[in-house]
């Protein structure tokens, strides 16, 4: 799990709800979220086969917001691929891209201020 993630979902207020908008399929996705108890912290999953077309497509961002009744301003998108970044900025999601050894640094997508190397680094900066 990536550092600060736990904390940083058991700081949320009561009235944010956190989704998991992943390019798994869902067997996969849901064991893994499991083991890392995570899963039971969510209050949405949405996996690859549960839209007719991936990420980088805006589709599995906009299911999500419908699936919340929200509006892509009112959402926040956190992501570790570059088709995730490029499929929450086609639904016109705001989106943090979070770095990890197997991607690439993501300032010159997100912008400046929009890519963090972990979640303990948004504590700092974030208020939740």
């Amino acid at each position: 799990m990536m550092p600060g993630v736990e904390a940083y979902l058991t700081n949320l207020s009561v009235d944010q709800r956190c989704a998991v908008c992943s390019s798994s399929p869902r067997k996969r996705g849901k064991r893994i979220l499991q083991y890392l108890g995570l899963y039971e912290k969510m209050d949405f999953c949405l996996f690859v086969d549960d839209v007719e077309r991936a990420k980088p497509d805006p589709l599995p961002y906009l299911k999500v917001l419908d699936h919340f009744q929200l509006t892509a301003n009112q959402a926040l998108a956190f992501e570790d691929s570059i088709s995730g970044v490029q499929s929450a900025q086609a639904a016109k999601i705001e989106v943090i891209g979070v770095r990890h050894p197997l991607t690439r640094d993501f300032r010159s997508l997100c912008g400046e201020g929009h890519a963090i190397s972990s979640f303990e680094e948004l504590m700092g900066v974030h208020k939740v």
